[in-house]
């Protein structure tokens, strides 16, 4: 037999799968990250002429005689046919040869061409020969274990994502998730063999060449260059100093210094000078001289190349000015330039002065136009946070540029109050003054803010970025735009949905390549709008940055540091300091400070705060213009100041539920009380337009509530029922500061009808099963939160809460809802039977907040059902361990992990929380800890769980030596463990052997589902004895097993002897028919075997 052919059977279809699966990641993703980088330097359309050159042909002649480059290789390369070669028809081997021989490349040091290249070199060249050597492994393969194969996979993927380019994601995905069957699992393998299989007289002999030096060597009997032909031509000159400027803005050094160095245009000691320099600007300044001033006459030619890999349409635009400069010559492309570059200057320059003169003369405080300041003297950053679970700086907050396919859409949570507004400004000032503060740039920062957004989105959008007095006109601004879409950035403050326009522009619709920040508040559903590449949640100060924007706003307001240092410790006991981390919320609070008595413990909620403030904004009117309190009371107002507060609630209550967002001059200036709109303190000027809305949402939402408190009964009804103010989530505010203020009115019956119009309509809200989300229920719980938790109140919403609760949305949820659902669950009367929850990572910068409500839930005795799904541990066995805490009876225990789930170094604590979850569970019949892909945490499961649970399940879990260990030792001392589900767990080997010696000795087990295992003959033979010696077992599930015949041989004779087993399930098991035969042939009258008529063969 031929050795080939021996290995071969030596190797297990999961093996060569694993191995096909490879081949097809090389073939298809690997030959299109090298396509890509071989058209990025030399295009298709110029490619003919290119390998016509005399110095290439000769290169690549002396490659075919030298058998690197085969007969169709070479016929591939120069076709005899019309139309000339096309490297959509080269192959992976093609393409490596001519990347080593003829792009300029420079060999990695120091092993250059031949050897793997230093593990800390990511460069092109070192990518080229990591793929190279790859494709060698790989092609030289009859099989890849199972311990190979991730390894593997991750060295493919790391250097394919570094050099493809967005587009290779999706062939990456599409590799990872397909199967292939096995004709195609041949294909793959084969085809990879024809190319990569033989490397003698191969790619080993490119060894043997200079690379790229060898192109760059001088004949001996040619002739020497002039002193005149040394350096870039007139044109290339010209190009540059025209486009030095838009080069020195756009292009980050980093981004091309390492393709320049490898074309030896910057030496090792250029670039330690570039690296030395702190700004950006200043690094490009040096690379473009060094450019300008090179003896290569191909320096800028390289510089372009280098661009194209990041900056494809700056790529294009030098391109193209370029083509026309070396087709009509220096002088006529004067005019054509002027135009070209100067559009995009202007337009970039007028943002910047725009949004640089608007921020840098702000108004901090409303009712007070004469004290103005730059932004960046009051903003206190808030916590960003990362869907994936870490925190995001300022200047890391836009989103990647793309430079093919659509743009990166995100959006940023927030709720109101907690400063997306004020962080927007912030951005949008910073990317005007400094240009080298993100770490993404953009050349076009677009700040939209969608409540001022009327008639034509994109009229306003021009009208609310460009100042009349400016060159640019509407065409030319949005044709800008959309010539250069991967240079912009729209920022969305303020979207509530609608606007099919503005919908367009955040989908992708219309500016394609642009990217999009959208700030929302988490009631508004974007679902429908755009599905988003990742989100951001603002959570709020920080604890340590409460005080520094307290103390800011407290400078503002002339308080001094004794008198702040006294509120500060008394806020620190209060019971609603959580609300603090809002930074509208402190700035109300020190302004009711300044102008009221303040006595926190008045304060029941924050409906009382925010009277307070409104107290405040009418002293300070009244003072400020001269209506007079009346004497010995200070809350009664002239009728004056009454009328124009009353008249403010209407406007504020159009502005929230009317499409009418925002007022002109000429609205606001109609009555002598209109007059002094602007002076109180709750309505503002927008500084990018001069229209005139609420100061802050949360701000309308009360005087909104205020409105409908002082309507009559019956007209207040008809308004909720005319607005649906109980029936949208993002209406919640209004409702809670509505019972806020009845509850302070002490107008309880009031409340009781607002309570039992939000349960009228909740319950007709369930999900599958009869599961309610809790968007469902914000306006009930927050409200709750506002009444104090009412016990009358909170009966009414315990009354008819429902038995299955869920929390799966993927956002934050507001504080308040949290808290009232705690409130709520404490109450006896609540009969909730199943809790479904999303535990993701960033709630635990919420953490305070949520474990309370796992403290409600583990004094609900009803709870049966628990369901969580997680990303990374630390929060599921946090929240978890805090729920189970008092020991429930529950009948099922379900955990989930996300497909990519992520696991970095666990602290002590995360140990020890989940280790007391694990043990919590003793009155647990059913628990479940699926599709984690951690062994460590698995294994810490196993260990700790308690041995009265009666059913567990561990499928898609990845389980190793360790943990088959531990469950054969909790198979062997539990006396309730009648059912185990390993099904697909990636067993094997030794571990089945483990598991097996568990097995025997366990007097409980019933079923055993080993689904999806791949079995060896070790294995198979453990579990043939196991099977003889268990006396409990009555069902065993081998589906979508590989069966052999000599394992079929072993297991028979155990299903015979086994005096227990009833069922035996091998319906999609592969299995041949003489083996299922003889398997079949154990089938008695206590026996059986569940199989289908078109069993798969092997």
């Amino acid at each position: 037999m031929e050795q080939g052919s021996t290995a071969n059977s030596y190797v297990t279809n999961r093996e060569r799968e694993y191995l096909a699966k490879l081949c097809w990641l090389l073939h298809d993703a690997g030959t299109y990250t090298l396509r890509t980088i071989f058209n990025s330097i030399h295009p298709g359309i110029t490619l003919k002429e290119h390998l016509a050159q005399h110095h290439i042909r000769s290169v690549l002649v002396k490659l075919h005689e030298q058998k690197a480059l085969s007969e169709s290789q070479w016929r591939v390369l120069y076709p005899v046919e019309k139309g000339g070669a096309s490297s959509q028809r080269f192959d992976s081997r093609i393409l490596v040869i001519l990347l080593q021989t003829i792009c300029h490349l420079s060999p990695p040091y120091p092993n250059g061409w031949s050897a793997e290249p230093l593990p800390n070199d990511t460069s092109l060249s070192a990518d080229v020969v990591r793929l190279q050597i790859l494709l060698q492994q790989i092609g030289s393969l009859v099989g890849v274990r199972h311990e190979e194969y991730p390894v593997l996979w991750r060295k493919i993927v790391e250097v394919l994502l570094r050099q493809g380019g967005p587009a290779v994601r999706g062939k990456i995905e599409r590799t990872d998730t397909g199967n292939l069957n096995p004709e195609q699992q041949n294909f793959y393998i084969q085809h990879v063999k024809d190319i990569w299989g033989t490397t003698e007289s191969g790619v080993g002999a490119l060894r043997h060449l200079n690379g790229p030096r060898a192109l760059n060597k001088p004949s001996k009997g040619g002739r020497k260059k002039t002193e005149d032909q040394e350096g870039l031509s007139l044109e290339d000159k010209v190009v540059l100093s025209k486009m030095f400027k838009v080069l020195m803005d756009t292009a980050v050094a980093e981004d091309i210094i390492d393709r320049l160095q490898q074309g030896q245009i910057i030496k090792i000691t250029d670039r330690q000078e570039i690296t030395a320099l702190s700004k950006n600007s200043e690094r490009m300044q040096f690379i473009l001289l060094k450019i300008q001033n090179s003896k290569s006459p191909y320096a800028f030619k390289i510089f372009l190349d280098a661009l194209k890999f990041k900056y494809n349409k700056l790529y294009e635009e030098v391109s193209e000015f370029r083509r026309i400069t070396y087709k009509h010559g220096v002088k006529e492309t004067r005019v054509f330039m002027k135009w070209f570059s100067d559009l995009v200057g202007i337009c970039n320059k007028a943002l910047k002065a725009h949004y640089g003169a608007v921020f840098s003369k702000m108004s901090p405080l409303p009712w007070n136009e004469n004290l103005q300041m730059p932004i960046k003297d009051y903003f206190t950053a808030t916590e960003i946070v990362h869907s994936d679970g870490h925190k995001v700086q300022l200047h890391d907050i836009l989103p990647p540029r793309v430079t093919t396919g659509r743009g990166s859409k995100v959006i940023l949570e927030g709720e109101s109050g907690s400063g997306k507004s004020t962080l927007a400004a912030m951005m949008t000032y910073q990317w005007a003054t400094k240009p080298d503060f993100f770490s993404e740039y953009y050349r076009f920062m677009i700040l939209v803010d969608a409540e001022l957004l009327e008639g034509n989105v994109r009229k306003s959008i021009y009208q609310q970025t460009i100042l009349e007095s400016s060159k640019i006109t509407f065409d030319e601004f949005w044709e800008t735009l959309e010539s250069y879409d991967e240079d912009v950035v729209l920022v969305i403050d303020g979207f509530t949905g609608g606007r099919s326009e503005l919908c367009k522009l955040i989908d992708g619709t219309h500016l394609l390549k642009s990217a999009v920040l959208v700030m929302v508040s988490p009631n508004i559903s974007m679902s429908k709008v755009v599905k988003p590449d990742y989100k951001l949640f603002n959570v709020g100060l920080s604890v340590s940055h409460i005080p520094r924007c307290l103390r800011i706003y407290a400078g503002m307001m002339r308080i001094g540091s004794d008198d702040f240092d006294i509120l500060l410790e008394e806020l620190e006991s209060w019971p609603h300091v959580h609300n603090l981390r809002h930074p509208f919320i402190c700035y109300v609070t020190i302004t009711t400070y300044k102008y009221t008595k303040l006595d926190l413990s008045k304060f029941v909620n924050i409906s009382s705060l925010f009277e307070s403030y409104v107290k405040s904004l009418a002293t300070q009117f009244s003072k400020k213009h001269r209506f007079h309190l009346q004497e010995d009371d200070e809350d009664a107002f002239q009728s004056e100041v009454g009328d124009l507060v009353h008249h403010i609630e209407k406007l504020c209550f159009s502005i929230e539920t009317t499409k009418k967002t925002f007022f002109t001059d000429g609205e606001i200036m109609g009555t002598s009380i209109n007059t002094n709109v602007m002076k109180f303190g709750v309505l503002q000027r927008s500084p990018t337009t001069g229209l005139i809305k609420g100061h802050c949402s949360v701000l309308n939402n009360h005087m909104s509530a205020r409105h409908l408190a002082d309507l009559p009964p019956e007209e207040l009804q008809e308004t909720l029922d005319q607005r649906h103010i109980l029936k949208y989530t993002k209406y919640s505010d209004i409702v809670s500061f509505l019972c806020g203020l009845y509850y302070l009115g002490e107008r309880l019956s009031d409340v009781e009808k607002i309570f039992t119009g939000l349960t009228e309509i909740k319950t007709t809200r369930r999900l599958n099963g009869g599961s309610v989300h809790l968007v469902h229920l914000n306006q009930s719980l927050q409200s709750i939160v506002e009444c104090q938790g009412n016990a009358k109140n909170v009966q009414t919403v315990a009354t008819s809460f429902p038995k299955a609760l869920s929390l799966h949305k993927r956002g934050i949820y507001p504080v308040n809802a949290i808290l009232g659902l705690a409130s709520v669950l404490k109450n006896g009367i609540v009969h909730l039977v199943q809790f479904d929850m999303y535990m993701h990572h960033y709630y635990l910068y919420q953490e305070n907040i949520y474990m309370e409500l796992a403290t409600a839930l583990s004094k609900c005795s009803t709870l049966k059902i628990i369901k969580a799904t997680w990303a990374r541990p630390e929060m599921m066995a946090k929240f978890l361990a805090k729920m189970t805490q008092n020991k429930p009876s529950l009948d099922f225990v379900q955990v989930d992990a996300l497909k990519r789930s992520t696991c970095e170094e666990l602290s002590a604590v995360t140990w020890d929380d989940l280790q007391s979850f694990c043990e919590n569970l003793q009155n647990c019949q059913s628990f479940s800890f699926i599709g984690c892909q951690f062994p460590q945490i698995v294994g810490h499961v196993i260990k700790c769980l308690p041995y009265t649970i009666s059913a567990i399940d561990f499928s898609k879990s990845e389980l190793n030596l360790i943990c088959a260990s531990q469950l054969a030792s909790h198979l062997e001392h539990s006396r309730c463990l009648k059912n185990l589900n390993l099904s697909n767990t990636e067993l094997m080997g030794s571990s089945i052997v483990a598991l097996a010696h568990g097995l025997k000795l366990s007097g409980s087990i019933e079923e055993l589902r080993l689904c999806g295992i791949e079995f060896d003959r070790s294995g198979i033979a453990a579990l043939g004895e196991a099977l003889r010696l268990v006396t409990t077992l009555k069902a065993l599930d081998l589906n979508d097993c590989t069966l052999t015949s000599e394992m079929c041989s072993l297991l028979a004779p155990a299903f015979a002897d086994n005096q227990s087993l009833n069922v035996l399930r091998v319906s999609s098991a592969r299995i041949a028919s003489p083996d299922l035969s003889l398997i079949k042939s154990q089938q008695n009258d206590n026996f059986s075997v569940v199989f289908t008529d078109d069993q798969i063969m092997v």
